[in-house]
């Protein structure tokens, strides 16, 4: 579109926009005599995102960049008039500018309405409203206030409604999506951010996806939540790579299509960052000691790669290490050649219960004769519980974990009040814990519609710390560490 015709068409946006303007302190650039606010659009914002910024509507933003209505691309410039300048121009006829989503499908006679209306939202929990913004929003004017955008979510997930008996997986997307409700239904007023939440049941169908990414709902989403599926995830992104919207893969932890579809956001730091992130955090935290790597002969070592990089960087840090072979349970005798007096990490090779029971009581004596020991593992033991976690703790173990909680903080009490007065059940005691992974998932949309994408979150279990990825989406890098300590207290440290 020409610069002339953009100019006829935001003319009328002058004395809306200006004031907004204003407050930003835009650099103005005059063409063809007219002055404009110029804002230039950074990689990964949003209409949402900039409505908000700037402090307008997304109709106003539309009225004076026509070009918005088709998508927004980084380093696109846009304009706003200021109101020094107001130069008479006749607006050829126009319609109003407005969005052109799909038509959505008749409606179907009630009895036949769940057959021939596949993509109707569906509301699998029925006691909070998926729609609760309690207080209106702020808006720049100090006249009469503008509504303002609503946040748009969709989350597509295999509730498997219409299946007779519930599986584990779904009753898991259930109550994800309890704790996501919950967390808009407590934190939108607070952020003043009105939010629209539609759920869809994607049934674990690849076709039924196709079917509803079809929907303008799901069409005009801010964001989407999308189903384990690899295929599904593909047919989602191949959508929203071409529009303003960024779809979350919480689920697929290995899925790498972030790295080439720029609207996709892998929740889960990946296998390498992981271990490339818990191998710094190591060499921090235990330069002082001598790591002795415990390889049993007799069983598979899982962790080979990750020691095997452990010791790489060992070497480059100048860490002393030592590998002990043993056969069987791990004996006082193989240990005897460890001086109490100096400090060791042990690291096992193998994250199997069987290699850590042969280990445990060893170095649970070992420890009594050298406090200062330690033991190092892997995101595998979280699990663990009643005798075997105690001893953990007596040896003060340290683990990494994508995701941690914390039963006695504040923070996790209050979620599962919330979530036992609003569904009338407890907050499972499970780790995971999918409704906190909901709960930390809507926590941080409201948080980067309002705020960016790369601000960081820390939450009651999952935290993001989301990072773009060159030619692609972004990747979450946050990683924990879980400190089993002697006295029995557990301290989560966010790498």
């Amino acid at each position: 579109m020409n610069i002339l015709r953009k100019a006829a068409l935001i003319i009328s946006a002058v004395t809306a926009l200006s004031a907004a303007a204003f407050t930003l302190d835009l650099p103005i650039e005059t063409i063809n005599g007219i002055e404009y606010y110029v804002y230039r659009v950074a990689p990964k914002e949003t209409v949402y995102s900039i409505t908000r910024k700037l402090g307008i509507t997304r109709d106003q933003l539309i009225q004076a960049n026509p070009a918005v209505a088709d998508g927004l691309r980084a380093g696109e410039t846009l304009l706003f008039p200021t109101d020094k300048t107001q130069p008479t121009i006749k607006e050829e006829p126009k319609e109003e500018p407005q969005e052109t989503p799909e038509e959505a499908p008749e409606e179907a006679p009630q009895k036949n309405q769940e057959e021939e209306s596949p993509i109707s939202p569906i509301t699998p929990i029925p006691p909070i409203s998926p729609i609760t913004p309690s207080q209106t929003p702020i808006t720049p004017s100090q006249e009469e206030p503008e509504p303002q955008d609503t946040l748009s979510i969709s989350i597509i997930l295999p509730f498997m409604l219409e299946s007779e008996n519930l599986t584990k997986s779904a009753e898991n997307f259930t109550n994800f999506y309890r704790g996501f409700i919950l967390a808009t239904d407590s934190l939108a007023a607070k952020a003043q951010v009105p939010v629209c939440v539609y759920a869809f049941d994607s049934e674990g169908s690849s076709n039924k996806v196709n079917e509803l990414i079809t929907n303008p709902d799901v069409r005009n989403s801010n964001f989407i939540i999308a189903p384990d599926d690899a295929s599904a995830i593909n047919s989602i992104v191949a959508v929203t790579d071409s529009t303003d919207a960024l779809v979350l893969n919480l689920f697929a932890v290995k899925n790498d299509g972030y790295r080439s579809h720029e609207s996709l956001l892998q929740g889960n730091i990946s296998h390498d960052s992981m271990y490339a992130s818990a191998i710094n955090a190591f060499c921090k935290n235990f330069k002082d000691k001598k790591v002795i790597l415990l390889n049993a002969t007799d069983i598979p070592a899982e962790k080979s790669s990750f020691t095997s990089a452990l010791t790489a960087k060992l070497v480059s840090a100048g860490i002393p290490y030592e590998k002990l072979d043993y056969a069987g349970k791990l004996t006082e005798q193989d240990l005897a050649q460890f001086p109490t007096a100096k400090d060791y990490v042990f690291v096992p090779t193998s994250h199997s219960r069987e290699a850590l029971m042969r280990i445990l009581p060893t170095l649970e004596e070992y420890k009594q004769q050298n406090p200062s020991a330690a033991l190092f593992g892997y995101p595998e033991w979280i699990v663990l519980q009643g005798d075997i976690k105690n001893k953990l703790h007596q040896i003060n173990t340290t683990i990494y974990s994508r995701f941690a909680s914390n039963p006695s903080s504040d923070n996790y009490k209050r979620i599962a009040a919330s979530f036992e007065g609003a569904y009338g059940t407890p907050l499972e005691r499970t780790i995971p814990n999918q409704a906190l992974l909901g709960f930390d998932a809507a926590a941080w949309i409201l948080q980067a519609a309002t705020s960016g994408v790369e601000i960081p979150y820390s939450g009651a279990q999952n935290s993001f710390n989301f990072k773009e990825v060159d030619g692609g989406g972004f990747e979450n890098n946050s990683l924990y560490f879980i400190n089993f300590a002697p006295e029995g207290s557990t301290e989560i440290i966010l790498l």
